[in-house]
């Protein structure tokens, strides 16, 4: 099986209600690597959860759309008073903007990555608003860390942070 199939056939064990140790015991072995088996499975995005948070989602996915309109305006100012009049200045700041855009798509599209990605990210760029010393920033940006980390714990709340699997005794373990 590729990964594809895997991750269908996990989307279908997982909505009959089959355990997770049971699916990952069916589908071990099957072409991939086990670690990589336990991933999808522990990652793998209830449909109900979501459903049942979807309001907190859009939220998050319009303060990315809001962060990435300041951003983009953001960096054609600086940019523009740095460099002057040029042609590539909206392109440039589009691309800096867009980094905003992809974490938006990957909390609407149910991606536990982008989720630890934005929260790892942010925690990393905090060091900028200390040195400026932004209080407003600060707050800002530890407001929305936390409620990136509240959403991801209401839609996934069983995905291990940056999707690395628990082991025990040499056994991947899953908590259903």
């Amino acid at each position: 099986m590729n990964k594809k199939e895997i991750k269908a056939r996990i989307g279908e064990l997982l909505s009959s209600g089959t355990p997770k140790a049971e699916i990952f015991a069916q589908l071990s072995g099957q072409g991939i690597k086990d670690r990589l088996l336990a991933i999808y499975i522990a990652c793998y995005p209830d449909s109900a959860l979501f459903d049942r948070h979807r309001g907190k989602v859009k939220l998050l996915v319009a303060i990315m759309l809001a962060k990435a309109v300041i951003v983009f305006l953001q960096t054609y100012y600086i940019l523009g008073e740095e460099f002057g009049p040029n042609a590539e200045l909206p392109f440039v700041a589009f691309l800096i903007a867009s980094i905003e855009l992809l974490f938006a798509r990957g909390f609407y599209t149910k991606r536990v990555g982008a989720y630890d990605v934005y929260v790892l990210l942010s925690i990393l760029s905090m060091r900028r608003l200390l040195v400026d010393f932004s209080l407003v920033g600060i707050i800002i940006k530890i407001g929305i860390i936390t409620y990136v980390i509240y959403v991801r714990w209401k839609i996934l709340p069983k995905a291990p942070f940056l999707a690395i699997p628990r082991k025990v005794k040499g056994q991947y373990v899953f908590v259903d």
